[in-house]
């Protein structure tokens, strides 16, 4: 075993973290047995299809799950792995969720966050115990993703470095452009909405024009315009899209209190 390696090392890394939406909510009226029951088998599901694409079940956190890809060993398509694995994650609680339905159990939701950064790499901890993991700001920039997940109702939200490490791959749009409190920088943050590989419906396909048509009008300080875009998306196609009725709103509050000349289409999150 590479001594070094445990020691500390800087790596290219993606981290994922999954986290189960409303878990206190969901689990107030259950007892422990079932509590414990529950989580479990989600997590067997999970842990069997990161390992399928090479990921480190880095640890659990009451019901989150981070996973590494790259931090034991280099791996050359990381990002995509860890895209992969969480579109499969996806796929594997729609079927997770129908099994749960038939013994008249509540469905689980899940949000994903997916960043891939040079981390630092080692074991980290005491004598009495310690643990190899990865540590940086992109740690906790993946795990904010997966939090922003549901503000902006998607299942998969990753950052710029993830998307641009596989787009030629999947079906994805930007998001946002976000200044989030505590952050000096900001992000770039994207959707995962499937892979290319995957034929999407005609109706799917119109309204990701129409929200990357939105999203170009907004960024070009045509605020009419692209509300139009998102109104179509919203109002006449009649889809429960939330980063298009949220765009709406923050274009008409732009309209009303225009930004700064130097505007960049960074968005403060408070």
């Amino acid at each position: 075993m590479d001594e070094a390696k445990f020691q500390g090392e800087r790596r290219d890394v993606s981290i994922l973290f999954s986290g189960i939406r409303s878990f206190s909510t969901l689990t107030e009226n259950m007892e422990p047995v079932e509590v414990i029951g529950l989580l479990n088998e989600y997590f067997e599901v999970m842990s069997n299809v990161v390992i399928k694409y090479k990921g480190t079940l880095d640890k659990y956190i009451g019901d989150l799950i981070m996973v590494t890809f790259g931090a034991t060993s280099p791996l050359e398509e990381r990002a995509w792995m860890s895209v992969q694995s969480g579109l499969e994650m996806r796929q594997s609680l729609a079927e997770f969720n129908a099994n749960l339905v038939a013994k008249k159990k509540p469905a689980i939701q899940i949000g994903i966050g997916i960043n891939s950064d040079p981390l630092i790499t080692g074991n980290i901890g005491s004598s009495k115990l310690n643990q190899f993991t990865v540590i940086g700001d992109g740690v906790n920039i993946a795990a904010y993703l997966e939090g922003l997940s549901k503000d902006y109702g998607c299942d998969i939200v990753i950052s710029k470095s993830t998307y641009e490490s596989c787009a030629e791959r999947i079906w994805a749009r930007e998001l946002d452009y976000i200044h989030a409190k505590g952050r000096n920088q900001p992000i770039a943050i994207y959707e995962v909405l499937g892979l290319r590989a995957d034929l999407i419906s005609e109706e799917k396909q119109k309204a990701i024009e129409h929200y990357n048509q939105g999203r170009e009008h907004y960024l070009n300080r045509k605020f009419r315009r692209a509300m139009n875009e998102f109104a179509v998306i919203v109002e006449d196609m009649k889809i429960n899209d939330k980063p298009s009725a949220m765009f709406l709103k923050r274009c008409q509050y732009l309209l009303q209190n225009p930004p700064s000349e130097d505007w960049d289409g960074v968005w403060t999150l408070t």
